[in-house]
């Protein structure tokens, strides 16, 4: 019996020896050779996260961490390079949760949003996730922005055109090619227009021309009726006109809404269009 019990005590033994070793490990030293400490980096681990960890937790500067990973990946497998700033498991109904995982060099924001995106969590999801993420202790300091970044391109000769949550493409699009110089709708159309179709490929497009003046309208009654739009390439007098006819408001208020319009940007009528006709020659000039 006494046998058995020391047989079975050195098999437990055994066990949790194999258990906690670790599948690398190495002595790490300072620039003097000074013994720092052991790295151990062990099955569930992911390298890259272990090595953090281990810097984070000696106070060592950034300089250790392609050295340490490099000696690492050599011997054992890696996956990534960057270390992640959080992680977590999110059911979203599968039969496994899903990870939620945020690297360093990655805006949080974006990659919340790109993660209910990929799996169809909607606002409320994405809402709920970022208040958990956003609350994180020790991420507070990745976080730069609570918008997220739906579409960037750099574009030859004129910079990077970037695209936040709940901007229309096309307003970003033509306020970039304005601010580039180009301030002329036809002048800056045939650039825009090229940009667009790239974007709307990728992200939601309401329109297809930019916004130059807006305003929420409310009848003479104080019933808020929506919001007239003037569009680039808009006549202010024309737009204000089809709105005002299509929301049943009368002339005196259409004239009203277009003065308030004028004052902000240049109108060249103050009647609406009535009828308008293309006249070639014989030659068809």
């Amino acid at each position: 019996m006494h046998v058995l019990i020391v047989l079975l005590s050195l098999l437990l033994h055994s066990s949790l020896t194999l258990e906690e070793q670790p599948l690398y490990s190495t002595p790490v030293h300072d620039a003097s050779d000074n013994l720092i400490a052991t790295l151990n980096i062990f099955s569930d681990e992911e390298p890259v996260d272990a090595i953090a960890q281990f810097m984070h937790a000696h106070n060592l500067p950034v300089e250790y961490l392609n050295f340490l990973l490099s000696s690492a990946c050599s011997e054992i497998t890696c996956t990534r390079v960057e270390p992640a700033l959080f992680s977590q498991d999110v059911d979203i109904g599968y039969d496994e949760p899903v990870e939620l995982l945020i690297l360093e060099g990655e805006e949080p924001i974006d990659s919340v949003y790109s993660f209910c995106l990929t799996y169809d969590l909607g606002s409320e999801g994405r809402d709920m996730l970022w208040e958990i993420v956003s609350s994180s202790p020790g991420l507070s300091q990745y976080i730069t922005r609570d918008v997220a970044l739906i579409w960037s391109r750099e574009i030859e000769g004129h910079g990077t055109i970037a695209i936040y949550e709940n901007e229309e493409p096309v307003d970003v699009i033509a306020e970039h090619f304005y601010s580039q110089g180009i301030e002329s709708y036809e002048d800056r159309k045939f650039y825009q227009d090229a940009v667009l179709r790239i974007a709307c490929e990728e992200v939601y497009c309401r329109r297809t021309r930019a916004m130059v003046w807006s305003e929420r309208v409310e009848s003479e009654d104080g019933v808020e009726v929506g919001e007239v739009e003037v569009l680039e390439g808009d006549e202010p007098v024309d737009a204000i006109h089809k709105f005002v006819v299509e929301n049943g408001l009368t002339m005196e208020y259409r004239d009203l809404i277009l003065q308030m319009c004028c004052e902000a940007i240049d109108c060249e009528r103050d009647r609406p269009l009535a009828y308008e006709k293309t006249v070639n020659d014989e030659h068809g000039r």
